[in-house]
């Protein structure tokens, strides 16, 4: 990928905004066990949004099961929680969009 000179990732997402505040993370986070090894959370719209920033043509290639797809995801969370001695449990919620018409 290649990065043009006015690409400035420093400024792409603002650092006065905590992931416990985003609404976007507690939605997708919400009922996963809260007493837990921490959390994987992949936000796919802001991610997309980023990519499109850098390089407005990167999804111009993208058959249409996949860029609805990626339109339809809005965030992954994981985590996992032992829950007895010989036992791990993993959960993965995935917070999708509403179907546009």
């Amino acid at each position: 990928m290649n990065f043009s000179e006015n690409t400035n990732l420093i400024n792409t997402s603002s650092s006065s905004n905590s992931l416990a505040e985003s609404a976007t993370f507690k939605l997708t986070t919400a009922t996963l066990p809260k007493n837990n090894y921490g959390y994987v959370y992949f936000d796919l719209q802001k991610s997309v949004n980023l990519m499109i920033d850098i390089n407005p043509s990167i999804f111009d290639d993208l058959d249409n099961d996949t860029e609805k797809l990626l339109q339809s995801i809005i965030a992954i969370a994981m985590t996992s929680i032992t829950t007895n001695s010989s036992t791990i449990q993993v959960d993965v919620n995935v917070a999708l969009s509403k179907k546009m018409n």
